[in-house]
């Protein structure tokens, strides 16, 4: 089990990353973040929002999601305005990882967003947060579309599972399975699925 580093060790590990041609340097030390070290890290979070590589933008933003960092909203309704489609995802989530049900406003403007990558977001957020039956047929409309991005299919399924507990929602593991039949087994997508529906039926017994 990899340790955690401490405040002073991530932070002078931060700064010499940043200082480094490889951007991933960077986040590789971001997610070793932790309760003991995040504190630390903080300081480094405006910077790192605007860091040339999205990935590291998009990693930023993340952290002050799901570390509560509301002192960082600022940083959050910046991300939503990125240049980057992705950074834009991640800073939704963040955005309702800070307001929780009074991010539900926002999250409905952006279900009608032109760009699929942040709708589907929206979408998957939005029935998060209502569980309504209607959000969930859009949501169904998206991924079992038989041309859906599997990418599309990944985001869905990593939000739901990161927010709400699968196995006790019979509807949700329905459309899985409905995913299942209809993505090519040569995706990643298909074995995770598989992997999972696993464990969401057992854990449903």
């Amino acid at each position: 089990m990899r340790k955690h580093a401490g405040k002073s060790g991530i932070l002078k590990r931060l700064s010499e990353a940043e200082k480094g041609p490889c951007y991933l340097d960077i986040e590789d030390i971001l997610d070793q973040a932790s309760t003991r070290n995040i504190g630390a890290i903080k300081s480094a979070l405006p910077r790192l929002m605007e860091h040339r590589a999205y990935v590291i933008r998009a990693s930023a933003v993340e952290l002050v999601g799901n570390f509560k960092l509301t002192e960082f909203r600022s940083l959050v309704e910046a991300g939503l305005q990125d240049r980057n489609v992705h950074v834009r995802c991640y800073a939704l989530m963040a955005y309702y990882d800070l307001l929780g049900h009074r991010a539900l406003p926002l999250i409905r403007e952006y279900c009608q967003e032109k760009s699929i990558h942040l709708r589907v977001t929206a979408v998957a957020l939005c029935y998060v947060i209502t569980e309504d039956e209607t959000v969930l047929k859009t949501l169904k409309k998206i991924v079992l579309r038989r041309n859906c991005d599997y990418h599309h299919r990944c985001v869905v399924l990593s939000i739901l599972e990161h927010y709400l507990e699968i196995a006790s929602r019979p509807q949700l593991i329905d459309m899985f399975k409905a995913i299942l039949r209809i993505s090519p087994k040569r995706l990643g997508i298909s074995k995770e699925i598989t992997r999972k529906l696993r464990t969401w039926e057992h854990g449903a017994d």
